[in-house]
């Protein structure tokens, strides 16, 4: 068979000698390189390689549909500063219609394709079967840098702040989605005043991925239909835009676009269109699966009327940022001037490493023949430790945080990750407990406080049993939370008021009239005044403010009373 490169030999007179003499005929200034389907919605491209003005080879993909007509195509190959002759137009017709090149598959959507193909835009990680990256040409863009020098460049500034490390796990936590069998994505929206490093914990995520930057970021300047086609070019990764500030329109108004926010992206598919206007495959229905991360100054949570529904408060979820003078994302440093320094280093490092992270960590994911089931373990693992009580919201939203957890937990056995397992453990659950207090609601609030209380009834160090006359020492009463004490023929839990502030994150009237309702807490003398005095010798005040709880109902709620001295 003849090569596709193969060129038309002609035959010339040659007057000097009187023989004929074989000769080449020019070569196409366009040549045709593969035949590619686009799978997302069917149609053809021929990719060409062109001579480039000032030298060198150029490459670009054409739909085939302009071979009647290729006008468009010269245009695009101008751009790409083509050397096109004066008599382009056949070699440009012949190219685009041709039909013996190597057919393959492309796809604009990002992923799963099976379960042992990730595609991103620039390349295939794991099995390639017929299937090819939309764009290689973009590798050097999306892609720079050494694991090593991004692993040691944020070693530091991960070591300061619990925000870092948790944006940048879940950079690496799309992947993980679809393997652990969740089928619904989430937005996490970090929110704080200006100055607080937000942009610096977005940007470092998206270097997880491809470039970043600040002129790299998406903003809310998008259409819905951008918005649609963006998550879908990030499915099985994470989308992250930037700056809510950007928003028009009133309170109202950017609400109701969070809201949007929320379903849209976190639901997983786009508008749908009628089949007359899918036939446009610009408009094709798009569905993906994402994790998103965005930034504003604005809460999300409000009061009355404001206050979301739990629908959108999983899928759209605020993290509190704190204020310049505490830190900011730098929340585990305390001398300003080393924080700047460690955004500095952060900035600098994400600059010139980028991309890398993603495909180390999705190769090592392709090659660990257990690592489904290890992420699906670890993210359990978290889902126990902070639900004690595993309501149905309870578990739906700490779900969002367990896969950045199990992300985390298997970089680092992957070697790539700039924290350690104990310190990625400790800032993924700092973070995911001050957004739980942003959302909690009365019952998961009352819940946890009780189910708190039942596994520590049964502690002399926290409950030591006082009857009246009984003296506590003087060191121990300092750290105590409460009594056990027999009143009116029943042991009772006698829970210090402040420390009871200290358990219940918000609500506190709520959460004790919903506890008297059930019948754990003994009322006070007044209607939803619950506190009593109690004489308890060997404390500081000769009578202390105190919360009664019922025991015996604890136990019978909780099913039974610890003897051992759990962690708090």
């Amino acid at each position: 068979m003849r090569s596709l490169f193969a060129y038309p030999v002609s035959r010339q007179w040659l007057t000097s000698t009187g023989d004929f003499a074989m000769t080449r005929a020019p070569k196409p200034w366009v040549r045709p390189l593969q035949i590619h389907q686009n799978i997302d919605t069917g149609g053809y491209f021929v990719k060409v390689e062109f001579d480039k003005i000032g030298g060198g080879i150029g490459t670009v993909s054409i739909d085939r549909s302009q071979m009647d007509d290729p006008r468009g195509a010269k245009r695009t190959l101008a751009q790409l500063g083509a050397r096109i002759p004066p008599d382009w137009l056949e070699d440009l017709k012949s190219a685009l219609a041709v039909e013996s090149c190597q057919l393959v598959a492309t796809t604009s959507v990002s992923g799963w394709h099976g379960t042992h193909t990730f595609v991103l835009k620039d390349c295939i990680l794991g099995e390639r079967g017929n299937l090819r990256p939309i764009a290689p040409e973009l590798r050097a863009t999306l892609s720079r840098g050494k694991i090593v020098a991004w692993k040691n460049g944020l070693r530091s500034a991960c070591a300061g702040s619990s925000y870092l490390v948790f944006t940048l796990a879940a950079g690496l936590a799309g992947p993980l989605l679809r393997p652990m069998g969740y089928d619904e994505g989430v937005v996490f929206h970090l929110f704080g005043q200006s100055s607080t490093g937000k942009s610096l914990a977005t940007i470092a995520a998206q270097s997880v991925i491809e470039k970043a930057g600040r002129e790299h970021l998406r903003t809310f300047d998008l259409t819905p239909r951008a918005l649609e086609e963006d998550a879908a070019a990030c499915n099985d990764s994470m989308l992250v835009v930037d700056e809510a500030g950007r928003m028009e329109g009133s309170v109202a108004q950017r609400r109701q676009a969070f809201r949007t926010l929320a379903f849209k992206v976190a639901g997983g598919q786009g508008k749908k269109r009628s089949a007359k206007a899918t036939a446009d495959g610009d408009l094709r229905n798009v569905q993906y699966l994402v994790i998103g991360l965005s930034s504003g100054e604005e809460a999300l949570e409000g009061s009355g009327n404001l206050q979301r529904k739990e629908g959108e408060q999983v899928r759209l979820i605020g993290i509190p940022v704190p204020a310049p003078h505490d830190g900011g994302i730098f929340d585990l440093e305390a001398s300003p001037p080393d924080r700047a320094r460690l955004a500095r280093e952060a900035e600098e490092t994400i600059a010139a490493n980028h991309g890398v992270p993603i495909r180390r960590f999705v190769r090592a994911f392709l090659a660990d023949a257990d690592g489904p089931a290890k992420a699906k373990a670890l993210a359990d693992k978290f889902i126990r430790a902070v639900l004690p009580i595993q309501t149905p919201f309870g578990q739906r939203f700490a779900k969002k945080f367990a896969v950045t957890y199990a992300a985390a937990m298997l970089a680092a056995d992957y070697g790539i990750a700039p924290w350690t397992k104990k310190h990625a453990a400790k800032a993924i659950r700092k973070i995911y407990r001050a957004a739980w207090r942003e959302v909690r609601p009365v019952e998961c609030e009352a819940d946890e406080f009780l189910a708190w209380l039942n596994r520590n009834a049964g502690s002399d160090r926290r409950f030591p049993v006082i009857e009246p006359g009984d003296k506590i020492a003087p060191k121990p009463a300092t750290r105590i939370y409460g009594i056990r004490r027999t009143l009116q023929g029943r042991m009772v839990i006698a829970v210090l008021r402040e420390r009871f502030s200290d358990l219940v994150a918000r609500g506190e009237a709520d959460v004790l009239e919903l506890l008297e309702t059930r019948g754990i807490l003994l009322p006070g003398r007044e209607v939803r005044l619950y506190v009593r005095q109690l004489r308890i010798k060997g404390m500081p005040t000769a009578k202390v403010n105190v919360l009664l709880f019922d025991l015996e109902r604890i136990i019978e709620i909780g099913g039974s009373m610890p003897t051992t001295q759990p962690e708090s």
